[in-house]
């Protein structure tokens, strides 16, 4: 009993850690992963086109922000590469960037993605998917 309460302690502790300042998340997005088709309740949105989202999580130490702004790199499987910046005004968010499944279609769809949060010309944190390799996007 005892060791059972100290491990959710622990793991409790362990969720609740600020060591990430970046992360990234994808997601694709059909009319059948929509909540409103399993729940049959309307949906205003149920004739939009499919589309891929990117969401993208900071956490910066609190202080004063100077400049700081969030990038988002994306690798097409044309080997053509997206950079998307956004300016950061809050120590912590969330920024959704959104894609239509056309679109990634029309670029041989994504490879890989990293994000990255810089002040000015130095990089803060960075986050890469497991196969973001440098060398193929330079």
């Amino acid at each position: 009993m005892r060791k059972g309460l100290l491990f959710c302690v622990f793991l409790f502790l362990a969720s609740c850690s600020r060591g990430t300042v970046v992360s990234v998340q994808h997601y694709v997005e059909g009319k059948d992963e929509r909540a409103s088709i399993f729940a049959g309740t309307p949906d205003p949105d149920k004739n939009a086109p499919p589309e891929e989202k990117f969401l993208v999580r900071w956490n910066l130490p609190r202080g004063d922000l100077h400049s700081e702004r969030l990038e988002l790199e994306i690798l097409y499987g044309d080997m053509t590469v997206e950079k998307v910046r956004k300016s950061i005004t809050q120590n912590q968010g969330i920024w959704i960037y959104r894609l239509s499944k056309a679109y990634v279609q029309e670029k041989s769809g994504i490879l890989t993605y990293r994000a990255l949060v810089t002040r000015g010309e130095e990089t803060v944190a960075v986050w890469e998917d497991l196969l973001w390799f440098s060398q193929i996007t330079e």
